[in-house]
């Protein structure tokens, strides 16, 4: 950013701009390498007409291992612009690694994408979908680094009710898993086919759990939402019960997000794996229906908990027949291995429980709160050397934003330290702090 670009001055603080032109692309994204937004700055990605604009990115965005996507801006040129405070207290930083150069156009309803689902399919915000307001809020699209719209996925609550990023999706759908683009809120905002917004995305995950007689994928997004995308995590259960009604939500055919229901109970099967009782199996949807996207996507039982995600099946707006999902049930244990099963990350501190409600993170409980979320440095029990500087991330769970916190460590129950963080965190963002190092001796 120090190298390329003009700066300019303003009364507040400055800005800083760039404008890439990819000769003849249809559509223009970006991956970073080394990316850093200090907090209170923003970064924005738009045409030069100023008719599609993605951001703002905010440090919410940083990932731990520097990189970041953007989402697909149409056409063969595009804008960065950067703003930071003058009273900013860390510097920016970011590398262009990548620009992907699109050549098929996904923003016209003849390409896959916008307006590529089939005829009978609901728009979520038409009067089917008022009941399930909340629960949509959960539910992404899931696109590759070159926007290619691949899955649907849904955000799990947990219970430690920690807004750790978990996303449940198909097993099928795995692969660059550390590069993928999660996409919320991509909606049309009533009845009519709008397309929706396209800014509210978040890059990259780490894989947590797979299994393939359910066909379930758990990813940990690498950041938490940023409180503007206003989402919401999912309740689920795990109780192997069947219910004599059921809801989908998902981007079939990566379109805007749609609805189904199902006003029959679903049948336990063995659908495509060969394992039995691993997949409800949908017999038919009264309204709606599925599409190639949708894999991933939640199947909610009445009580708005989800019970399994789609695996896959033969229904279409012109085929009246069945949808298979992996058992939500089946994924929570019925491997002891973590990676294997749902229960060890979604239920960390609580190990006898099965189900439980969603919850909305944008009501704060407490007006003061600041949550430990990890141990970044060291990544493991063990340091086989003489200095390390300690580094961990915490978040303000809190309605007040955080201006400093003092926070006391120790080594092996032993050494004690105190560290005092000062900084402006607003509520539900994160931020990871490096303590001074410690020298000791061996052993």
């Amino acid at each position: 950013i120090h190298k390329n670009g003009t700066w300019d001055s303003l009364t507040d603080g400055r800005i800083w701009r760039i404008e890439l032109n990819a000769e003849g692309a249809i559509s223009i994204n970006l991956i970073f390498n080394d990316f850093y937004l200090p907090e209170t700055s923003e970064l924005f990605l738009y045409t030069p007409d100023y008719k599609y604009v993605i951001g703002a990115y905010t440090s919410e965005n940083n990932n731990y291992d520097g990189v970041f996507a953007t989402a697909v801006l149409p056409g063969s040129r595009t804008i960065l612009e950067y703003y930071e405070p003058y009273n900013i207290d860390s510097r920016v930083n970011f590398t262009i690694n990548k620009l992907i150069y699109g050549y098929k156009n996904i923003f016209f309803p003849e390409i896959k994408g916008y307006g590529g689902s089939g005829f009978c399919n609901i728009n979520i915000n038409c009067p089917e979908g008022q009941a399930w307001q909340n629960e949509k809020r959960a539910v992404a699209m899931i696109m590759l680094k070159n926007n290619s719209r691949i899955c649907t996925g849904v955000l799990l609550n947990n219970s430690k009710q920690d807004a750790t990023p978990y996303i449940l999706t198909a097993n099928h759908c795995l692969g660059g898993e550390s590069t993928w683009i999660f996409m919320f809120n991509y909606e049309s905002p009533d009845c009519s086919n709008i397309n929706g917004p396209l800014n509210y995305t978040i890059q990259g995950s780490k894989l947590r759990a797979t299994d393939t007689p359910s066909d379930f994928a758990l990813v940990e997004i690498n950041s938490k939402p940023p409180q503007n995308y206003n989402v919401y995590y999912a309740g689920w259960s795990a109780i192997n019960q069947t219910y004599d009604s059921c809801t989908a939500i998902h981007h079939p055919s990566g379109d805007i997000k749609k609805i189904s229901f199902d006003n029959d109970a679903v049948t336990s099967t063995a659908w495509g794996s060969g394992v039995g009782n691993s997949h409800w199996t949908v017999s038919n949807w009264e309204a709606g229906t599925t599409e190639s996207g949708s894999s991933g996507s939640p199947l909610f039982n009445k009580n708005k908990k989800i019970i399994g995600q789609l695996h896959g099946g033969s229904a279409s707006c012109n085929s009246i027949s069945d949808d298979n999902y992996g058992k939500f049930s089946y994924s929570w244990d019925t491997k002891p291995i973590h990676s294997q099963q749902l229960k060890y990350w979604l239920a960390p501190d609580n190990f006898g429980i099965q189900e439980l409600n969603g919850f909305d993170f944008n009501i704060p409980l407490y007006n003061r709160d600041a949550s430990f979320d990890e141990v970044l440095i060291p990544s493991s029990g063990n340091i086989c050397k003489n200095n390390f500087s300690p580094a961990i991330k915490f978040s303000n769970k809190g309605e007040d934003t955080l201006k400093n916190l003092l926070i006391n460590y120790s080594l092996d129950g032993i050494l004690n330290y105190s560290f005092i963080w000062q900084g402006s965190l607003p509520y539900m963002s994160s931020t990871s702090i490096v303590f001074p190092e410690i020298n000791f001796q061996n052993g």
